[in-house]
């Protein structure tokens, strides 16, 4: 991809040559304007009804949103009922246009004299007169019918009218329909929204000098190709008074620091129109250049292929999602081969009876390097609009901000220290708080990245919005429910490839009946089965992940038969996968990526990948994302191979790899 990338800037830095060195004293800036960004209060619910005007018995619930969180609910078993579930007015100007979008989920929803007919469970906009009072106009999109999982419905391009004075966003469930739904996440954004750079390669805002600084680009996660005649979409960049050039190909470019920059500073950008000569974005991040600190008591950065780099050497996290309070079970989650945890309880975690603090926190990090873990340390919830789990003061410091400096300060040093947790699932309307907390981290803490954890799909449709807010980007994919697919983490797994930053990737170890029991389905809900285990494993091996996370240890400590199943055999699940993945770990930490490998798929869909280590030896891993039967031929000559798990063999001269429903295999020559 790199390669492919480097092709094309090439190409058309042919024209940079022609076209002489940019004077940007000819640039004017755009004269367009900006709409501000609408306010919706407490738009995910967080905090109850504040912000939103109730009706028709609709209700707040915990744990009824899109993440586990707080969310609408209605139930209507009387087709006669007819009310707005909940409404609010927001502020819109005259003439410009907005996206307006939701999430909702349905259970049973059907109209009672004909279930093809009726808007099932959605939302609308309804716009406002100069009176006060509605006028037409607006838009009430097709919601969910019948029993769907959470789907964003959205509204857009919706244009306000010149004699409109507001608008207000509203949940309804048709007339004449019956049924449950859940509401979640609102957004209402201004088309022309802000652009986003980032450099995919100076995590921690670090460069070094001579370096190549890859830029990404994206207008609200869309490319921004279109915004200029072809070739003619340029990066001016400012450094300390140093200017530099590139053309913009495909959303990225490449600026070249010269090898005698070095300091602190920040990284002007303008991004140009070439044929008109209009600067049509503006924008800035710090930049330090300068070698960094390898010799610090804790160090993780990364190298040019995102993998991480700890003590010396490349280093992949194999973490799970924990809480640290009893080291029989830490014990435990060290003997199924994890090496990181992530702990979501951090700030109060620590063994002992002593109150709780930050001394008795640094009782878990004791444990953890004296076992060789480390630690990603939760600071998720550190700011003032996280809504009810907020955490604004705590042992003495009255404020976000000083929390996490204390925390930095007290534990920035220790071994066991991999990277600062700082986003779980948040929405997008925080990128510029979750931008501004790394930007603090980068300063105060130069040597462990920020990682956040997007809820794709959710919050956000593109992981690159949330890139200036991230030295390590990931999202999560829980594919497994009742069924037997999944090919739902695709999109997941290449819009992390998109960002270009190191992928931390979570993965299901969850029976999704622990946090949806009354769902329709819930009876068929299961811990992920071995086969479907590793070969959610391989799947994102095969799209380079750099970092793998599993939710959640609790299943492991605290069974219930009634959501969990069979705890020994998911032990064992969980042991036989995360052992597949440390035997990968030469492979997966390797200076060669991972290469597609060509099949001719007879049934169902399959992939394939060629893994190579640094010494030349090779793995085919194949996996069938399922349902039903599977049957794909490799287009390669292969010898000497083996098959570990019994799926792929030699029919008449090419191997042939057989399976059904979601499963894998791993051919090693």
């Amino acid at each position: 991809m790199k390669t492919s990338f480097a092709i094309c800037l090439y190409a058309i830095s042919l024209l940079v040559l022609h076209a002489g060195t940019i004077n940007i004293a000819e640039y004017h800036k755009s004269t367009k304007e900006k709409t501000p960004p609408v306010t919706i209060v407490n738009p995910n619910f967080d905090d109850g009804e504040k912000g939103w005007k109730m009706g028709g018995g609709s209700r707040v619930e915990n744990g009824a949103g899109t993440v586990a969180s707080r969310g609408l609910v209605y139930e209507r078993t009387n087709p006669k009922q007819y009310h707005v579930l909940g409404g609010q007015r927001i502020n819109v100007i005259p003439g410009k246009t907005y996206n307006f979008s939701a999430m909702v989920r349905g259970e049973d929803i059907k109209d009672v004299n004909n279930p093809r007919i009726g808007r099932g469970a959605s939302f609308c906009v309804e716009l406002v007169g100069p009176d006060g009072k509605w006028m037409r106009g607006g838009a009430q999109p097709k919601g969910v019918r019948g029993t769907a999982d959470w789907t964003r419905i959205e509204i857009n391009n919706l244009k306000i009218p010149e004699h409109a004075t507001g608008a207000t966003i509203s949940f309804y469930l048709d007339r004449n329909m019956v049924g449950k739904a859940w509401f979640d996440d609102v957004t209402a954004t201004p088309t022309e929204s802000s652009w986003t750079v980032y450099p995919a390669n100076a995590p921690m805002s670090q460069a070094r000098p001579g370096q190549k600084i890859d830029l990404v680009f994206s207008n609200g996660g869309k490319t921004i190709m279109h915004e200029a005649a072809p070739g003619k979409l340029y990066a001016y960049a400012e450094w300390n008074g140093h200017a530099m050039q590139a053309p913009i190909v495909g959303d990225r470019t490449e600026l070249q620091l010269p090898k005698d920059l070095s300091g602190k500073g920040v990284l002007k950008i303008k991004i140009l129109d070439a044929a008109n000569k209009v600067i049509l974005e503006e924008n800035e991040f710090p930049l330090n250049i300068g070698k960094p600190d390898a010799s610090a008591p804790s160090y993780c950065h990364f190298n040019a292929r995102n993998q991480a780099i700890v003590d010396g050497g490349k280093f992949l996290p194999v973490g799970v999602f924990c809480n640290a309070g009893k080291k029989s079970e830490l014990e435990l989650l060290k003997g199924l081969g994890f090496n990181t945890l992530m702990i979501y309880n951090a700030p109060s975690m620590g063994f002992s009876k002593k109150p709780r603090s930050y001394e008795r926190a640094a009782e878990v990090f004791d444990f953890c390097e004296e076992n060789g873990l480390k630690i990603v340390f939760s600071i998720k919830n550190m700011y003032p609009n996280a809504g009810r789990n907020a955490i604004t003061s705590l042992y003495g410091d009255d404020t976000p901000e000083k929390i996490v400096r204390s925390i930095v300060t007290n534990f920035k040093d220790r071994p066991s220290l991999l990277a600062w947790y700082t986003c779980d699932e948040l929405p997008n309307q925080m990128i510029p708080e979750l931008t501004e907390r790394r930007r603090l981290l980068n300063q105060l803490d130069p040597n462990h990245p920020a990682w956040v954890l997007c809820a794709l799909g959710y919050t956000t449709e593109s992981l690159r919005v949330y890139g200036p807010a991230s030295d390590a980007i990931g999202s999560d994919a829980y594919p497994i429910r009742g069924g037997h697919s999944i090919a739902s983490m695709i999109p997941k797994l290449e819009e992390g490839v998109r960002t270009g930053l190191p992928h931390w990737f979570t993965f299901q170890m969850f029976n999704m009946r622990r946090y949806f029991p009354k769902a329709a389905d819930a009876a068929d809900f299961r811990f992920p089965t071995a086969q479907e285990f590793r070969s959610m494993i391989l799947l994102g091996a095969g799209y380079g992940v750099n970092g793998y996370f599993f939710y959640v240890s609790t299943p492991l400590f605290q069974s219930d038969p009634k959501k969990d199943g069979d705890i020994e055999a998911n032990l064992k699940t969980v042991r036989e996968g995360i052992a597949m993945l440390n035997a990968l770990k030469p492979y997966l930490l390797s200076d060669h990526a991972p290469q597609a490998v060509p099949l001719n798929v007879l049934k169902g869909e399959v992939k394939a990948w060629k893994l190579t280590d640094d010494q030349g030896k090779s793995k085919i891993i194949i996996v069938a994302l399922g349902p039903g039967e599977a049957e794909a031929k490799i287009k390669a000559d292969l010898k000497n191979c083996r098959s570990e798990y019994g799926l792929t063999a030699l029919e008449n001269g090419k191997w042939t790899f057989k399976a059904k429903n979601v499963d894998s295999d791993i051919l090693s020559n």
